[in-house]
């Protein structure tokens, strides 16, 4: 995933006006760390204006980005955590599904 990313900045990246959350929209410095059928949650190491370095962003397959999701890793995690002990998790095909993390 990383390397497809990377790979795709040069066709895909165009600049974000800022002040904005990213610099671009497809970034060399997005690290992708869950991924499912060309969605992934990254963590964003280079951020723009706005942003917070490490912050984790949803990059949906096609170059739609919203607002991050946490501001740290760490937050993300929590937050997931946080809905597995809350129940609002379920399991389809070995796969945790946490619906609300969108």
């Amino acid at each position: 995933m990383h390397r497809m990313l990377t790979d795709a900045v040069g066709d895909l990246a165009t600049p974000v006006g800022q002040p904005a959350c990213y610099w671009w929209t497809v970034s060399p410095s997005w690290l992708p760390f869950l991924a499912f059928e060309g969605d992934c949650y990254l963590v964003d190491l280079d951020p723009g204006e706005r942003g917070t370095p490490g912050q984790v962003v949803f990059r949906p397959d096609v170059p739609d980005l919203g607002a991050p999701q946490a501001p740290s890793l760490a937050a993300f995690l929590t937050c997931a955590a946080d809905l597995v002990e809350a129940g609002h998790a379920s399991v389809e095909e070995s796969t945790l599904a946490l619906l609300d993390l969108y």
